[in-house]
């Protein structure tokens, strides 16, 4: 994996100190800053299914299934045909939801569950652990660099409005603002500084009601709207993963955009669509 490591640190003891100076203050080390290129393996973006089959629960999570985590598809490939990393021999890996730190999980055979509507299942892989909070979760490639430290973060809604919603997700602030009925605009920030923008638009579907393609951001769980679900800081300091949930009419994208502290990319090896069912 190419990584650059960047480590700034002050001495202890050293040349006698120089008021016009505007080092940190002695005994004080910064934070290692990690740098990662999108198109570097990261492994996989799973899911901690719901124990529960109410309303409020996402459209992309299963839902009853006994093992704490899930990949999409058996080992070698996603739903489709996509080709993913193959897991490690061990079937071991280290898995971090949106909360706290990472754990160790072992995979198992590939099963089948119920997915969406209308007798529609999904092939996952399941994985034993301890338990995790509903949501996505990052599953670390056994090659992972030591110099990872991930640290999960849940998005945090600061307000919405049928027009306008914005998030909270660790370092970042997330915007959706809507332009035309149909029509809106998603911003990054970190800190003050813009560091991704993209448009995103409802489109129209054959036997759909008209009004209903209208978006509003306070029912985000529906077509065309990209919803931050989740992100990973990958060490202090470091670029921060962030994985958008976009519902389509019979199913669900995931997409996902590795941010530091002036641009953000796509990376294009963590994206799945889910199919849930015809509308």
């Amino acid at each position: 994996m190419r990584l650059a490591i960047v480590a700034v640190l002050v001495a202890a003891c050293g040349a006698p100190h120089d008021s016009t100076r505007t080092d940190p203050p002695r005994n004080v080390v910064t934070t290692t800053t990690v740098h990662v290129a999108p198109t570097d393996p990261f492994g996989w973006i799973g899911f901690a299914p719901s124990a529960t089959n109410d309303s409020d629960v996402p459209s992309y999570l299963p839902r009853h299934v006994r093992y704490p985590l899930v990949l999409a598809g058996d080992a070698t490939r996603r739903p489709y045909g996509e080709v993913m990393l193959p897991l490690p021999a061990s079937g071991r890996v280290v898995a971090v939801g949106t909360s706290g730190g990472g754990s160790t999980y072992t995979a198992h055979a590939p099963m089948t569950v119920p997915f969406g509507c209308d007798g529609n299942t999904l092939e996952v892989t399941p994985f034993t652990g301890r338990p995790l909070p509903p949501g996505p979760v990052w599953v670390l490639p056994a090659d992972a660099p030591s110099t990872w430290s991930p640290q999960g973060h849940a998005p945090r809604v600061v307000s919405a409005t049928s027009d306008r919603a914005r998030f909270e997700l660790g370092p970042l602030e997330i915007e959706l603002v809507r332009r035309t009925p149909s029509e809106g605009d998603l911003v990054v920030k970190r800190g003050t500084r813009t560091v991704y923008s993209a448009e995103f638009t409802r489109t129209a579907i054959d036997g759909a009601d008209p009004a209903s393609l209208t978006v509003d951001l306070l029912d985000r769980d529906t077509p065309g709207i990209p919803s931050p679900i989740g992100g990973w800081t990958i060490a202090p300091g470091g670029p921060i993963l962030v994985v958008f949930h976009t519902p389509s009419w019979e199913g669900s994208h995931l997409t996902a955009l590795l941010v530091d502290d002036e641009h953000a990319n796509a990376v294009l090896s963590l994206a799945q669509y889910l199919y849930r069912c015809a509308f």
